[in-house]
């Protein structure tokens, strides 16, 4: 007779690193389970395993056993959770560490102080204020005629002085608690990993008649106090920073030209952070051959010391 001697799951990776908190999407493993009978034989037995997870605040897994995953519910994080798998009287158990985002994050600008650009305008469009007369305004709210498109001449263009603008990056430290309770952070303590990119969609302004996000440039819009926020899918600020915009005015310099005919890299360990590797590049800016290309890198320089590049003011 031909029976199971044991159940083995079978899955990519044991270590997760839990960015569902941060994006709000769905971060799934596939997995298997195979069953290895007595003569040797494997077979795939997933859709006849039932499993479960050991603590489903940290790690979830489909009871069809197909795969573990983390839908951002979860708070905790964990150097040995446990998924179960079961198949008639075998058990088998899958650990797995698991790495949770240190709330807050960490949220960087290039320029926190934004002042106006003296001499510098640039056009707003406003939208002209129309009397409610003009719509046919009825006795009711709910029966306002509204016009059937926006014409270009609903807006008025007037100019302004530019605010500077500033580059927002966003960074996280991933941790798991040990067995004495002391978090251990991936890489290293002092290490920050950038998560920008993942977050880029939960950035926001908390007050937007300050200044606005163009992906990840502030615009400015007027003077004033705001902060730059993180805001998870529940509606939980997951990082804020201060940005500050003065009424003083600031002088544009000069531009700052570079040409850049080349990159180079190099890698070396960095004594601050044990087991890490640090990435040094360097540009050359000789064109040595015929026919070579360079690009031109061009900064502003203003009086208050800030030289943000050229492409931040559109």
């Amino acid at each position: 007779q031909d029976n199971t001697y044991t159940i083995v799951p079978v899955i990519k990776t044991t270590e997760i690193i839990n960015t569902a908190n941060l994006t709000g999407k769905i971060e799934n493993y596939p997995m298997r389970i195979y069953s290895v009978s007595q003569v040797g034989k494997i077979s795939d037995i997933t859709e006849q395993t039932t499993c479960h997870s050991g603590d489903e605040h940290v790690l979830k897994v489909a009871e069809s056993c197909n795969q573990v995953y983390l839908d951002g519910s979860e708070n905790k994080g964990s150097p040995s959770v446990s998924v179960i798998a079961k198949y008639g009287r075998h058990t088998k158990f899958l650990f797995f560490r698991v790495w949770v985002p240190e709330l807050p994050l960490s949220i960087e600008l290039s320029d926190s102080k934004l002042s106006q650009i003296k001499g510098w305008k640039a056009p707003r469009h406003q939208r002209r204020k129309t009397r409610g007369v003009e719509f046919g305004v009825l006795t009711h709210p709910d029966l306002l005629l509204q016009e059937e498109d926006t014409r270009q001449t609903d807006y008025d263009i007037t100019c302004h002085l530019r605010f500077q603008s500033s580059v927002v990056e966003v960074y996280a430290q991933f941790r798991v608690p040990d067995v004495l309770g002391r978090d251990q952070y991936l890489v290293h303590r002092k290490a920050q990993l950038r998560v920008t990119d993942l977050v880029l969609d939960k950035l926001r302004v908390a007050d937007s008649s300050i200044a606005l996000l163009e992906g990840q440039v502030v615009e400015v819009l007027r003077p004033g106090r705001t902060e730059i926020q993180v805001v998870s899918r529940s509606g939980r600020v997951l990082g804020t920073k201060e940005v500050r915009v003065g009424n003083d005015k600031v002088n544009l310099e000069r531009l700052e030209v570079a040409v850049v005919t080349g990159l180079s890299m190099e890698l070396g360990p960095e004594p601050e952070l044990p087991g890490t590797l640090v990435a040094r590049m360097s540009r050359t800016s000789q064109l040595q051959k015929k026919y070579q290309e360079g690009i031109l890198d061009i900064a502003v320089k203003f009086s208050d010391g800030s030289t943000p590049p050229l492409g931040y003011f559109p």
